[in-house]
Order: C-alpha cells, then structure tokens, then sequence
C-alpha cells in the first residue's frame, strides 16, 4: 500500500496496457469494401495516406503502413505522426526475447517524433506526436542513456505551456510530478523541497485539467499520498479530503479501492479519519 501507485509494478503494467490498447481491432472484410469504394471513386488513384490508414488501422499491417508512407517520398510534418505511430506499433509487436528488431524501431519511432518536434513549430497533429513521444519515453527509458533522457526531458518540459487542456496535457503534468517527487528524494534541502512542492503543483493541476478519469484519479493519488509525507500542518488533514473526494467521486473505479485503503491506514496510525 504505502509504494502503490509508485511502484515498478504500478508502473509497468499500466504502460503495457497503454500499448496494448494501441492495437485496435482489425477488420479485413471492411477493408477490403472501403478499398473497393476507394478504387472506384477515385479510380484507382488513392493516396498513400489512406492506403496506409488502411493497412495500419483496418488490416494491423504496421510494416507495410511504414513502407507506404516512405514510398510516398517526401513526408510533411503531419504524415510523420502516424509513420511514427506504425513504426512503433510494428516495434511492440516484434517485440521478442534475444532479438533487437522490435526495440529498434520503437526507438526510431521515438527519435523521429523527437527531430519533428524540435524542428517543427506548428504543424497538424502536433499534440499526438507529444502524447506518443512521452508514452514511448515512459514505456522503453530504460533503453536510453543519459543523454537521451535528458534531451527528451527537456524538450517534453518546453511542450507544457502550448498544449491546450486535454488528455496529452494531463499525461505530461502527471509525469513531471513523477520526475519532480524522485529528483526530490534524500536530505531535505531547498532544492529538495522546491522539487516536492513542484510535484504537487503538477499534480493539482492534473486534477484541475480536462484529462480521463484514470488520468484524474491517478493524480489525485498521488497529490494525497504526497501530502500524507508533507509534514506541514494540515497537510494530513488535505490528504485525507482527496482521498474522500476520490472514494465519492469514482466509486467504483480501483482509484475509490485504493483511496479506502490508504484512508483506513491513516485511521489506524493516527485513529481520526474515516471513509
């Protein structure tokens, strides 16, 4: 209870879940209607776009999706985001022990998104390609060094004040209070402290935001249990109305499950607060 949500475990099953929700499911028999009806609108001309749609999204092919765009030439800033997206989807699912294939497209999935960002002011799909870089920098940074992370932490800090209120917003204040609360840990300095501090203002934000329920309620969680270790007065007292403003908020959601426990651990160390 007292590392949970934070935990590796937390960590890992959540992404695997993230990736695997990316598999949509695939219908051949309509992609092979929607083709038909493309070829004889347009005669035969489609363009690569939707033929990689197509085999990508209808048909799960992501290699062949890759191939079309590359094909296709010279790609604007917008068609890079799928390409993106393909390529990393044909990398989860090479994904397989001893072999490299699978990671090394994840990871030049991941750099291509990073180049499109850096070099691209403005461009459609800009929030996506944000929201698939952070997923893939969350999912697969054990594969990076250093150097890598720092640069990808740099550029995702820099995204925050331009992306509207939304799921993608939400995703990257929730993850900057992560990275916060662990720069944060060890003797209790100023630095440390204006990291904690930091974590929670990145958190109540995500709360405030347009984000899902998971995304809200993990956020939430994490602001109260932050508050349980605050040490401030009062603090005790916060944590314990999030956790109540969670179990009624959602509750029947793991959040509600997972607020009552740290709630009823509370009410046994100190014996004042309940559910």
């Amino acid at each position: 209870c007292d590392n949970y949500p934070s935990s590796r475990y937390w960590d890992q099953s959540s992404l695997r879940l993230s990736d695997l929700a990316r598999f949509e499911l695939t219908d051949p028999s309509g992609a092979a209607r929607e083709l038909l009806d493309l070829f004889s609108s347009q005669r035969g001309n489609i363009p690569p776009q939707r033929l990689a749609e197509i085999a990508g999204r209808r048909l799960g092919d992501y290699d062949r999706a890759v191939s079309i765009l590359q094909a296709a030439g010279s790609i604007p800033p917008a068609d890079r985001v799928p390409l993106a997206e393909y390529l990393y989807l044909a990398g989860l699912r090479d994904q397989s022990p001893g072999e490299n294939a699978g990671v090394e497209k994840i990871r030049q999935a991941w750099r291509d998104l990073g180049r499109l960002l850096s070099e691209n002011a403005e461009f459609q799909g800009r929030e996506n390609a944000v929201g698939l870089y952070l997923d893939i920098y969350r999912s697969h940074a054990a594969t990076l060094n250093a150097g890598e992370k720092s640069a990808a932490e740099t550029l995702l800090r820099g995204e925050l004040p331009h992306l509207a209120q939304g799921a993608v917003r939400t995703a990257l204040l929730i993850w900057l209070g992560e990275l916060y609360e662990a720069s944060a840990e060890g003797a209790m300095t100023a630095a440390t402290l204006a990291r904690a501090d930091s974590a929670k203002m990145m958190w109540a934000q995500a709360i405030s935001g347009s984000g899902t329920v998971e995304q809200s309620g993990r956020a939430m969680l994490l602001l109260a249990r932050s508050l349980e270790n605050a040490g401030f007065a009062g603090a005790m007292d916060s944590a314990a109305h999030l956790y109540g403003t969670l179990t009624g908020r959602w509750p029947q959601s793991r959040w509600a499950a997972l607020a009552g426990l740290r709630i009823a651990r509370m009410h046994l160390s100190q014996e004042r607060y309940s559910v």
